[in-house]
């Protein structure tokens, strides 16, 4: 039995946009691996696929430091590691490829990551477009996967490009099939 790291009630078993989970009835807490991480994540908007999590990667980077908290699974201290840009800081273990979410944090992470995706620029899309490139060439994930990662890329730049400049949108829209 998994016992919660923050108020060290039993750990349930739960869904999360039909991916499960285990949960603290108590606190809210989540405790999720990192594959289960990246479904959910992609399960909460199709547009969030392409962006990777990472969390595991460059650990020295981001970590700030060691936790109080031990892991459910494994019993060891985890390390608390702040997310990209949002103030966010999760525990992280190492050994367990999972991460301890107190409540709310999924849901600072995703909206950080709709806010990325709104902010992209035209010219960092294409950047993207081409890390995504290499990835199809480096098959760090199944080709399919690749594939529609890709595909989300070029229909995020089709759309801030339509938004950028209208006028492009007109002429596409006239042009016959």
């Amino acid at each position: 039995m998994m016992i919660c790291p923050v108020c060290k009630e039993a750990l349930t078993d739960s869904l999360r946009d039909g991916v499960r989970v285990v949960s603290c009835p108590r606190c809210r807490g989540l405790w999720v691996g990192e594959r289960q991480l990246e479904e959910i994540k992609d399960r909460e908007d199709r547009f969030l696929r392409w962006l990777d999590l990472d969390l595991w990667k460059d650990l020295e980077e981001h970590a700030i430091g060691v936790s109080e908290k031990t892991c459910p699974s494994c019993g060891e201290r985890l390390h608390r590691v702040e997310h990209g840009d949002t103030g966010t800081v999760i525990d992280v273990c190492v050994r367990c490829n999972a991460v301890w979410l107190d409540q709310g944090e999924l849901d600072t992470i995703i909206g950080y990551l709709e806010e990325k995706i709104d902010n992209e620029t035209v010219s960092e899309y294409l950047k993207e477009l081409g890390h995504e490139a290499v990835e199809l060439m480096t098959g760090r994930k199944p080709l399919a996967e690749e594939m529609r990662d890709m595909a989300t890329v070029l229909k995020l730049l089709e759309y801030r490009v339509f938004t950028r400049f209208p006028v492009l949108s007109g002429i596409v829209k006239r042009i016959p099939r």
